[in-house]
């Protein structure tokens, strides 16, 4: 099983290595979240195990892609005074996420719910790539800020 982890999630990591300064963080992370989604879809009808198999290692593949590319965007778009706790709760959100999707997927499964459970995994994956669109900056050449660039109040001394 660890292996068959380690075997989907390299390959994600190094093809998110690959596109990221070539094509930039935002349409990266689009790119990954669709392909993710499109490599399910055929999930929703019935596949046989080999292509099924497949088919879940593409999907891993393109999240595990995702991630390192949201790790590499978010920590360049707050600054450092912020930076910490912001990726901090992002990842804790992420991680909640990743340990309830689970329970979501069996409990689709067993109650014959296969399609659902499909459709829902690529609608989140549509959904976010959508909103990964939406983001307003493009971090790509781009260094690290060390303050906010938010106008703050002038306080006089």
């Amino acid at each position: 099983m660890l292996l068959s982890s380690f075997l989907s999630e390299l390959p994600g990591i190094i093809l998110s290595a690959l596109i990221v300064d070539r094509i930039g963080r935002k349409l990266s992370m689009v790119s990954m979240f669709v392909l993710g989604c499109g490599v399910l879809m055929p999930l929703v009808v019935h596949q046989n195990g080999i292509l099924t198999t497949g088919l879940l290692f593409g999907a891993r593949l393109f999240i595990i892609g995702t991630f390192t590319i949201a790790y590499i965007y978010a920590p360049k778009i707050y600054p450092t005074s912020v930076r910490a706790t912001c990726v901090g709760i992002a990842s804790s959100v992420g991680r909640i996420g990743g340990k309830i999707s689970p329970l979501v997927a069996v409990k689709l499964v067993t109650d014959c719910h296969q399609a659902a459970a499909v459709l829902l995994f690529a609608g989140v994956m549509l959904l976010s790539g959508l909103s990964a669109l939406l983001l307003p900056l493009e971090t790509k050449g781009r260094k690290l800020s060390d303050t906010v660039t938010a106008s703050t109040p002038a306080t006089s001394a």
